[in-house]
Protein backbone atom coordinates (compact mmCIF):
# COMPACT_ATOMS: atom_id res chain seq x y z
CA UNK A 1 0.00 0.00 0.00
CA UNK A 2 1.55 3.29 -1.06
CA UNK A 3 0.33 7.00 -0.93
CA UNK A 4 2.39 9.93 -2.07
CA UNK A 5 2.03 13.17 -0.74
CA UNK A 6 3.55 16.78 -0.46
CA UNK A 7 6.29 16.52 2.72
CA UNK A 8 5.38 20.12 3.80
CA UNK A 9 1.61 19.34 4.53
CA UNK A 10 2.80 16.81 6.67
CA UNK A 11 5.06 18.80 8.29
CA UNK A 12 2.75 21.78 8.92
CA UNK A 13 -0.01 19.94 10.20
CA UNK A 14 2.49 17.76 12.67
CA UNK A 15 4.42 21.01 14.04
CA UNK A 16 1.48 21.93 14.90
CA UNK A 17 0.63 18.91 17.08
CA UNK A 18 3.72 17.33 18.08
CA UNK A 19 4.39 20.27 21.00
CA UNK A 20 1.24 18.00 22.94
CA UNK A 21 3.34 15.10 22.91
CA UNK A 22 6.74 16.42 23.78
CA UNK A 23 5.40 16.53 27.75
CA UNK A 24 4.74 13.35 27.55
CA UNK A 25 7.27 11.52 26.24
CA UNK A 26 7.91 8.78 28.83
CA UNK A 27 4.79 7.19 28.25
CA UNK A 28 5.19 5.43 24.31
CA UNK A 29 1.80 5.89 23.23
CA UNK A 30 1.39 9.56 24.13
CA UNK A 31 4.35 10.56 22.42
CA UNK A 32 3.38 8.79 19.50
CA UNK A 33 0.87 10.37 16.86
CA UNK A 34 -2.39 8.92 15.67
CA UNK A 35 -2.52 8.72 12.05
CA UNK A 36 -5.36 7.36 10.44
CA UNK A 37 -6.02 7.10 6.31
CA UNK A 38 -9.23 6.96 5.18
CA UNK A 39 -10.13 7.33 1.66
CA UNK A 40 -9.49 11.05 1.30
CA UNK A 41 -8.50 12.04 4.39
CA UNK A 42 -5.71 11.85 6.72
CA UNK A 43 -6.17 12.34 10.34
CA UNK A 44 -3.61 13.23 12.77
CA UNK A 45 -4.24 12.98 16.50
CA UNK A 46 -2.07 13.52 19.63
CA UNK A 47 -3.11 13.94 23.57
CA UNK A 48 -1.24 14.48 26.58
CA UNK A 49 -4.74 13.32 28.07
CA UNK A 50 -5.29 17.13 29.31
CA UNK A 51 -5.22 18.29 25.63
CA UNK A 52 -6.58 16.40 22.43
CA UNK A 53 -5.56 17.76 19.13
CA UNK A 54 -6.94 16.30 15.91
CA UNK A 55 -6.02 17.84 12.11
CA UNK A 56 -7.53 16.14 8.86
CA UNK A 57 -6.09 16.46 5.69
CA UNK A 58 -7.49 16.35 2.27
CA UNK A 59 -5.75 13.83 -0.26
CA UNK A 60 -5.71 12.49 -3.78
CA UNK A 61 -8.28 9.25 -3.23
CA UNK A 62 -6.42 5.75 -2.26
CA UNK A 63 -7.84 2.94 -1.34
CA UNK A 64 -5.56 2.27 1.56
CA UNK A 65 -7.61 1.93 4.69
CA UNK A 66 -5.46 2.18 8.28
CA UNK A 67 -4.64 3.35 11.73
CA UNK A 68 -1.76 3.33 13.30
CA UNK A 69 0.78 5.02 15.51
CA UNK A 70 4.33 6.62 15.03
CA UNK A 71 6.70 8.27 17.26
CA UNK A 72 5.80 12.09 16.87
CA UNK A 73 8.88 13.90 17.12
CA UNK A 74 11.12 11.29 14.68
CA UNK A 75 8.35 11.44 12.39
CA UNK A 76 9.06 15.11 11.97
CA UNK A 77 12.56 14.55 11.45
CA UNK A 78 12.42 12.41 8.83
CA UNK A 79 10.12 14.62 6.93
CA UNK A 80 12.30 17.61 7.61
CA UNK A 81 15.40 16.07 6.51
CA UNK A 82 14.46 13.16 3.55
CA UNK A 83 14.69 15.76 0.79
CA UNK A 84 15.38 19.62 0.47
CA UNK A 85 12.71 21.53 -1.10
CA UNK A 86 9.45 21.73 0.68
CA UNK A 87 7.60 21.54 -2.47
CA UNK A 88 8.65 17.75 -2.90
CA UNK A 89 6.43 14.68 -2.63
CA UNK A 90 7.42 11.48 -0.60
CA UNK A 91 5.68 8.33 -1.60
CA UNK A 92 4.45 6.66 2.12
CA UNK A 93 4.20 2.77 2.27
CA UNK A 94 2.85 0.42 4.57
CA UNK A 95 4.06 -2.77 5.25
CA UNK A 96 4.17 -5.49 8.05
CA UNK A 97 4.00 -2.91 11.12
CA UNK A 98 6.82 -0.32 8.87
CA UNK A 99 5.78 2.49 7.25
CA UNK A 100 8.38 3.23 4.84
CA UNK A 101 9.03 6.51 3.60
CA UNK A 102 10.89 7.22 0.05
CA UNK A 103 12.33 10.30 -1.62
CA UNK A 104 14.33 8.96 -4.59
CA UNK A 105 17.09 6.88 -3.64
CA UNK A 106 16.50 8.14 -0.04
CA UNK A 107 14.28 5.66 2.39
CA UNK A 108 13.34 5.69 6.04
CA UNK A 109 11.93 2.64 8.07
CA UNK A 110 9.97 3.63 11.08
CA UNK A 111 8.14 0.98 13.39
CA UNK A 112 4.68 1.33 13.85
CA UNK A 113 2.43 0.88 16.97
CA UNK A 114 -1.10 -0.74 17.13
CA UNK A 115 -3.65 1.63 17.96
CA UNK A 116 -5.82 -0.13 20.47
CA UNK A 117 -4.57 1.45 23.86
CA UNK A 118 -4.87 4.99 22.29
CA UNK A 119 -7.50 7.47 24.12
CA UNK A 120 -10.54 7.75 22.21
CA UNK A 121 -11.05 11.27 20.65
CA UNK A 122 -13.98 13.42 22.89
CA UNK A 123 -17.03 13.82 21.44
CA UNK A 124 -17.76 17.34 22.90
CA UNK A 125 -21.81 18.37 22.43
CA UNK A 126 -23.25 21.32 24.27
CA UNK A 127 -23.74 25.11 23.63
CA UNK A 128 -21.64 26.77 20.76
CA UNK A 129 -20.65 29.90 20.59
CA UNK A 130 -18.68 31.48 17.36
CA UNK A 131 -16.29 33.77 17.21
CA UNK A 132 -13.80 35.94 14.79
CA UNK A 133 -10.82 33.94 15.26
CA UNK A 134 -8.18 36.63 14.35
CA UNK A 135 -8.70 39.44 17.42
CA UNK A 136 -9.60 36.61 19.78
CA UNK A 137 -6.10 34.78 19.13
CA UNK A 138 -4.26 37.98 18.89
CA UNK A 139 -5.58 39.25 22.46
CA UNK A 140 -4.68 35.74 24.26
CA UNK A 141 -1.08 36.27 24.89
CA UNK A 142 -1.70 39.66 26.28
CA UNK A 143 -3.51 38.29 28.70
CA UNK A 144 -2.51 34.58 29.57
CA UNK A 145 0.86 35.91 30.40
CA UNK A 146 -0.20 37.32 33.76
CA UNK A 147 -1.66 33.64 35.11
CA UNK A 148 -0.04 32.53 38.29
CA UNK A 149 2.83 29.68 38.15
CA UNK A 150 2.31 28.60 41.76
CA UNK A 151 -0.04 25.17 41.41
CA UNK A 152 -1.25 26.09 45.17
CA UNK A 153 -4.32 28.40 43.80
CA UNK A 154 -5.61 25.88 40.39
CA UNK A 155 -7.68 29.17 39.24
CA UNK A 156 -4.91 31.87 39.16
CA UNK A 157 -3.01 29.27 36.42
CA UNK A 158 -5.32 29.88 34.08
CA UNK A 159 -7.24 32.30 31.74
CA UNK A 160 -10.99 32.83 32.80
CA UNK A 161 -13.33 33.06 29.73
CA UNK A 162 -16.19 34.96 31.21
CA UNK A 163 -19.39 34.30 28.50
CA UNK A 164 -22.22 37.55 29.44
CA UNK A 165 -24.57 38.93 26.82
CA UNK A 166 -22.94 40.33 23.66
CA UNK A 167 -19.51 39.70 24.68
CA UNK A 168 -16.17 37.53 26.16
CA UNK A 169 -14.25 38.65 28.70
CA UNK A 170 -10.67 37.22 29.29
CA UNK A 171 -8.98 37.65 31.86
CA UNK A 172 -5.54 36.11 34.26
CA UNK A 173 -4.28 37.29 37.70
CA UNK A 174 -0.86 35.74 39.63
CA UNK A 175 -2.56 37.81 42.36
CA UNK A 176 0.28 40.77 41.67
CA UNK A 177 -0.72 41.59 38.33
CA UNK A 178 -4.41 41.43 36.52
CA UNK A 179 -4.88 41.40 32.84
CA UNK A 180 -7.92 41.74 31.07
CA UNK A 181 -9.72 42.28 27.70
CA UNK A 182 -13.18 42.28 26.34
CA UNK A 183 -14.57 40.67 23.04
CA UNK A 184 -17.84 41.99 21.07
CA UNK A 185 -19.81 38.45 20.10
CA UNK A 186 -22.47 37.38 19.27
CA UNK A 187 -23.67 35.47 22.10
CA UNK A 188 -26.54 35.26 24.68
CA UNK A 189 -25.19 33.03 27.26
CA UNK A 190 -23.56 33.72 30.40
CA UNK A 191 -20.98 31.02 31.35
CA UNK A 192 -17.28 31.24 32.30
CA UNK A 193 -14.56 29.13 32.94
CA UNK A 194 -10.84 28.40 33.26
CA UNK A 195 -8.20 26.82 30.72
CA UNK A 196 -5.01 26.06 31.83
CA UNK A 197 -2.08 28.32 30.66
CA UNK A 198 -0.47 25.39 29.45
CA UNK A 199 -3.52 25.11 26.65
CA UNK A 200 -4.00 28.85 26.18
CA UNK A 201 -0.26 28.31 24.79
CA UNK A 202 -0.86 25.23 22.23
CA UNK A 203 -4.31 26.75 20.92
CA UNK A 204 -2.36 29.91 20.40
CA UNK A 205 -0.01 27.93 17.93
CA UNK A 206 -2.80 26.41 16.53
CA UNK A 207 -5.49 28.30 15.50
CA UNK A 208 -5.67 30.53 11.98
CA UNK A 209 -7.42 33.47 10.89
CA UNK A 210 -11.01 31.49 10.12
CA UNK A 211 -13.91 31.89 12.14
CA UNK A 212 -13.85 29.51 15.47
CA UNK A 213 -16.75 27.47 16.88
CA UNK A 214 -16.23 27.00 20.67
CA UNK A 215 -18.79 23.99 22.21
CA UNK A 216 -19.08 24.00 25.81
CA UNK A 217 -20.32 21.91 28.37
CA UNK A 218 -20.99 20.68 32.53
CA UNK A 219 -18.35 18.08 31.89
CA UNK A 220 -15.39 19.98 32.20
CA UNK A 221 -14.64 19.68 28.35
CA UNK A 222 -14.63 22.58 25.89
CA UNK A 223 -13.99 22.27 21.99
CA UNK A 224 -12.67 24.60 20.03
CA UNK A 225 -13.25 24.33 16.15
CA UNK A 226 -11.79 25.45 13.11
CA UNK A 227 -11.59 24.63 9.63
CA UNK A 228 -9.44 20.98 9.71
CA UNK A 229 -8.65 21.54 13.66
CA UNK A 230 -10.24 20.05 16.25
CA UNK A 231 -8.56 21.14 19.58
CA UNK A 232 -10.32 19.28 22.67
CA UNK A 233 -9.39 20.79 26.59
CA UNK A 234 -10.24 19.94 30.24
CA UNK A 235 -10.87 22.92 32.39
CA UNK A 236 -9.44 23.61 35.55
CA UNK A 237 -12.47 23.10 37.98
CA UNK A 238 -12.20 25.48 40.51
CA UNK A 239 -13.79 28.86 41.75
CA UNK A 240 -12.26 32.08 40.40
CA UNK A 241 -11.85 35.25 42.03
CA UNK A 242 -14.29 38.20 41.68
CA UNK A 243 -11.96 39.66 39.66
CA UNK A 244 -14.74 42.90 38.71
CA UNK A 245 -14.22 43.83 42.25
CA UNK A 246 -10.81 44.67 42.46
CA UNK A 247 -10.79 47.14 38.80
CA UNK A 248 -11.07 50.39 40.40
CA UNK A 249 -13.33 52.91 39.54
CA UNK A 250 -12.02 55.78 41.90
CA UNK A 251 -8.70 56.54 40.54
CA UNK A 252 -9.03 60.01 39.41
CA UNK A 253 -5.15 61.06 38.82
CA UNK A 254 -4.88 59.88 34.67
CA UNK A 255 -1.60 60.10 32.64
CA UNK A 256 -1.43 59.39 29.52
CA UNK A 257 2.38 58.68 28.01
CA UNK A 258 4.18 57.40 24.89
CA UNK A 259 4.59 53.39 25.05
CA UNK A 260 8.06 52.64 23.96
CA UNK A 261 9.62 55.85 25.84
CA UNK A 262 8.09 54.93 28.92
CA UNK A 263 9.13 50.92 28.88
CA UNK A 264 12.52 52.44 27.97
CA UNK A 265 12.81 54.33 31.15
CA UNK A 266 11.68 51.75 33.47
CA UNK A 267 14.17 49.16 31.94
CA UNK A 268 17.08 51.77 32.62
CA UNK A 269 16.02 52.53 36.21
CA UNK A 270 15.79 48.15 36.72
CA UNK A 271 19.47 47.81 35.80
CA UNK A 272 20.31 48.94 39.00
CA UNK A 273 17.66 46.20 41.21
CA UNK A 274 19.30 43.30 42.47
CA UNK A 275 17.27 40.02 44.16
CA UNK A 276 17.73 41.83 47.48
CA UNK A 277 16.73 45.37 46.19
CA UNK A 278 14.23 44.73 43.47
CA UNK A 279 11.92 48.16 43.67
CA UNK A 280 12.31 51.93 41.94
CA UNK A 281 10.88 55.01 42.34
CA UNK A 282 8.79 56.61 39.97
CA UNK A 283 7.35 59.79 41.33
CA UNK A 284 4.35 61.17 38.97
CA UNK A 285 4.44 65.37 38.88
CA UNK A 286 3.08 67.90 36.39
CA UNK A 287 4.00 67.27 33.12
CA UNK A 288 6.63 64.71 34.11
CA UNK A 289 7.39 61.23 35.76
CA UNK A 290 10.63 60.97 36.99
CA UNK A 291 12.34 57.36 37.78
CA UNK A 292 15.50 56.82 40.17
CA UNK A 293 16.81 54.47 41.79
CA UNK A 294 20.01 53.80 44.26
CA UNK A 295 21.45 50.36 45.42
CA UNK A 296 24.72 49.93 47.14
CA UNK A 297 28.26 49.21 45.55
CA UNK A 298 26.18 49.51 42.27
CA UNK A 299 25.53 53.40 41.81
CA UNK A 300 22.25 55.75 41.37
CA UNK A 301 20.80 56.51 38.61
CA UNK A 302 17.79 59.28 37.53
CA UNK A 303 15.75 59.57 34.45
CA UNK A 304 12.57 61.46 33.61
CA UNK A 305 10.36 61.21 30.66
CA UNK A 306 7.37 64.12 30.05
CA UNK A 307 3.86 63.32 29.92
CA UNK A 308 0.37 64.70 29.75
CA UNK A 309 -0.38 65.02 33.41
CA UNK A 310 -2.45 67.77 35.63
CA UNK A 311 -3.00 65.76 38.60
CA UNK A 312 -1.45 65.85 41.78
CA UNK A 313 1.71 64.23 42.99
CA UNK A 314 2.12 60.72 43.77
CA UNK A 315 5.28 59.04 44.65
CA UNK A 316 5.64 55.17 44.37
CA UNK A 317 7.52 52.28 44.38
CA UNK A 318 6.91 49.84 42.04
CA UNK A 319 8.63 46.72 40.98
CA UNK A 320 10.07 47.18 37.39
CA UNK A 321 9.74 43.59 36.76
CA UNK A 322 6.58 43.27 37.10
CA UNK A 323 5.88 46.60 34.95
CA UNK A 324 8.01 45.85 32.67
CA UNK A 325 5.90 42.30 32.18
CA UNK A 326 2.70 43.71 31.27
CA UNK A 327 4.35 46.41 29.46
CA UNK A 328 6.18 44.48 27.05
CA UNK A 329 2.50 42.87 25.96
CA UNK A 330 1.24 46.27 24.84
CA UNK A 331 1.37 47.44 21.41
CA UNK A 332 -0.26 50.23 21.14
CA UNK A 333 1.58 53.48 20.53
CA UNK A 334 0.49 55.41 23.58
CA UNK A 335 -1.30 54.36 26.74
CA UNK A 336 -2.78 55.74 29.75
CA UNK A 337 -1.73 55.13 33.79
CA UNK A 338 -4.74 55.61 35.90
CA UNK A 339 -3.67 56.22 39.86
CA UNK A 340 -5.60 57.21 43.29
CA UNK A 341 -2.77 57.33 45.42
CA UNK A 342 0.28 55.82 45.96
CA UNK A 343 -1.01 52.85 48.09
CA UNK A 344 -3.75 51.67 45.83
CA UNK A 345 -4.12 49.88 42.67
CA UNK A 346 -2.63 51.31 40.04
CA UNK A 347 -4.60 50.59 36.01
CA UNK A 348 -3.16 50.35 33.06
CA UNK A 349 -5.35 51.53 30.29
CA UNK A 350 -4.87 50.49 26.19
CA UNK A 351 -7.62 50.65 23.09
CA UNK A 352 -8.31 47.01 23.78
CA UNK A 353 -6.46 45.94 27.69
CA UNK A 354 -6.77 47.13 31.48
CA UNK A 355 -3.77 45.91 33.13
CA UNK A 356 -3.65 45.99 37.31
CA UNK A 357 -0.43 46.38 39.18
CA UNK A 358 0.31 46.65 43.16
CA UNK A 359 2.73 49.59 44.10
CA UNK A 360 5.45 48.48 46.69
CA UNK A 361 4.34 49.79 50.30
CA UNK A 362 6.83 51.45 52.16
CA UNK A 363 7.89 51.91 55.54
Amino acid sequence: MQLKIPKQVLINNLKSITPVTESSSALVALSSVYVEINNKEIILIATNLKVFVKKIIKCSPTTIKTKFLIHASKFMQVLQKISNKEEDEIDLEFKESKLIIKYKETKFQLPLLEVKDYPTFPNVKGIKINIESNDFRNRLPNVSFACAIERSSPALCGVLFDFTKKSLNLIATNGIILAVTKLNIKTNENINFIIPKETIDLLIGELSDTDLEIIINDSGLIQFKQDNLVFVSMTIQDKYPNYKSVIPTDNKNNLKLPTNNFINLIDRASLLTTLASNSIKMDILKGKVAVSKSTPDLGSMYDELKVDYKGKEIKLVVNPEYLLNILSHIQDKNMEIRLKDKYNVGLIKTKNFIYLFLPIMED
